[in-house]
């Protein structure tokens, strides 16, 4: 049975019709060409967040930097160096809301790049000759951290908000996926200057860093602005000359751009709480909106917590006991698994979002994380036995798995299931709980490792299990859905069944 918000009447003919009966607009048509050329851009905030992810692990294993800053790698001063990014990430979470919600989403992408150039500057130039030198270390550090968790609350909004609902999924998984450009660069760059002496084998990785953030200062003044952000401060008639020019060649009365105008003017309001800065409210004010921030946390807390933070301690170790005790090979093998990993997120999982469903890839894959988990116990329990390849092929199966189903979910997902005026307030949240997730793993991992070796891995093993459980019974399924309609699902008693019947529908009709 249809519903207002699953129909919407069609100015021109006057019937009903939805999202399954209008056709999409040519993949390769101008219009989206010059999308994906905007998107280029946006992708390389989650690109500036995978580089400063992977930076400091790399420039912390040179000798030169940590001989330069007289510091050793497990002291005070090391491990307030790496928390001051998530410090800074931690308090950009209450800002990035309000700066886009402002502003829009082209200022929030730009301001946090700029904050993040800042940063950089201040950390490729620090030196230890001077007193000053420690202390711009640890600013820059702050700064890129605070930088990033803005740019990317804004990027993965922006690019939902604007591409065509029939290739959402694809292009919105394909953003978080560029993360892995970031870890190659910064692994690949560390890979070879780590090999010139002394300081500029450090320097060069942090001035790489300049990359990313100037792309996108750039970029952000050749992009037009957010459709919904324009109706939701007034200005309808650019959102719909905005969403005819690159969704269909400019036609403001062809049925996509008439469908899509028509939810967003019904559903977006310009009295919202996104135009109260310190309004947080709409995150948990009815049913709706606290199921919504559920599948915000799942994605953001889970997607951290589900093993992949043990390999980045424990993957050095394993492959010292498989033989592999070359710090340059170790590096090397990290820096391929890298490449593999981003070719499987963008050609397969990016692909797979709108085909499969998004919850049967995050399901599945946590499932799979189970078993190369499992695989990897064995291997290190058994390793004198001569089974500890079978670690680094667990290792190497759940990272593909990892990159597949999770990577392209972790910024689409938690966007999709945000409403409009919610979206980048509870994106900056969401980059809240990340890095809280991140802070537990820096702490609790290294020491369950050291205190109960293998068998640690059997407690993520049972974590996932129960992941797999609770999304089986509790995620919402988005594939196929615009964001207005979503609205309808979460106002629902039970939005993980309302959405499969929605989707189920959709697919009949098609």
């Amino acid at each position: 049975m249809s519903t207002k918000k699953d129909e919407v009447a069609h100015v021109e003919t006057g019937h009903a019709v939805s999202l399954a009966d209008i056709e999409a607009p040519p993949a390769m048509a101008p219009g989206m060409k010059k999308l994906y050329f905007f998107f280029f851009f946006c992708f390389w905030a989650s690109t500036m967040n995978g580089y400063d992810g992977t930076l400091m692990g790399s420039v912390y294993a040179m000798k030169q930097f940590t001989d330069h800053w007289r510091i050793e790698r497990e002291s005070t001063g090391m491990s307030t160096m790496m928390v001051l990014y998530k410090v800074g990430g931690w308090l950009a979470a209450f800002i990035a809301g309000p700066v886009s919600d402002k502003w829009g989403r082209r200022f929030g992408m730009a301001s946090g790049s700029f904050v993040v150039a800042i940063g950089t500057v201040l950390m490729a130039v620090a030196d230890n000759n001077n007193s000053a030198g420690y202390g711009l270390m640890l600013v820059g550090r702050f700064l890129a951290g605070f930088g990033v968790n803005i740019a990317c609350a804004s990027a993965p909004s922006y690019v939902v908000e604007i591409s065509p609902p029939q290739y959402r999924g694809t292009i919105g998984g394909a953003y978080n996926t560029f993360w892995f450009v970031g870890f190659i660069l910064a692994s690949w760059v560390s890979y070879g200057t780590n090999r010139l002496s002394g300081d500029i084998s450090w320097r060069v990785p942090l001035w790489t860093q300049l990359v990313p953030s100037v792309f996108i200062c750039i970029g952000v003044f050749l992009m037009p602005e957010s459709p919904r952000w324009l109706i939701a401060n007034g200005r309808n008639e650019e959102a719909r000359a905005i969403l005819a020019k690159y969704h269909a060649e400019g036609n403001t009365d062809a049925p996509l751009v008439d469908f899509q105008y028509q939810e967003m003017v019904s559903s977006i309001t310009t009295d919202g709480s996104d135009k109260r800065f310190w309004d947080y409210s709409g995150l948990f004010k009815n049913h709706n909106s606290r199921y919504r921030f559920l599948m915000v946390f799942i994605v953001a807390f889970c997607g951290q917590m589900s093993g992949s933070a043990i390999f980045s301690y424990f993957s050095a170790t394993i492959m010292d006991a498989a033989g592999i005790g070359s710090q340059d090979t170790q590096l090397l093998i990290n820096g391929v698994k890298a490449v593999i990993q981003f070719l499987c997120a963008i050609l397969i999982g990016a692909r797979l979002t709108d085909k499969v469903g998004r919850r049967k890839m995050l399901i599945t894959g946590t499932g799979l994380f189970c078993i190369w988990l499992s695989c990897v116990a064995i291997g290190v329990a058994q390793v004198e036995n001569g089974v500890g390849p079978l670690a680094i092929f667990g290792i190497f199966a759940f990272d593909i798995t990892n990159a597949i189903s999770w990577t392209p979910m972790q910024a689409l997902y938690a966007v999709e299931c945000l409403d409009n005026q919610t979206r980048v307030k509870g994106m900056g949240i969401s980059g809240l709980i990340t890095y809280l997730a991140l802070a537990v793993n820096d702490y609790a991992v290294p020491l369950g490792i050291k205190a109960i070796s293998w068998r640690f891995f059997v407690i993520y093993i049972i974590w996932d299990f129960l992941e797999t459980v609770f999304f089986y019974f509790f995620l919402v399924e988005t594939k196929g859905l615009t964001l207005e309609e979503l609205d309808e699902v979460f106002d629902a008693p039970n939005p993980r069944n309302a959405s499969l019947e929605k989707v189920a529908a959709l697919q009949n009709r098609a």
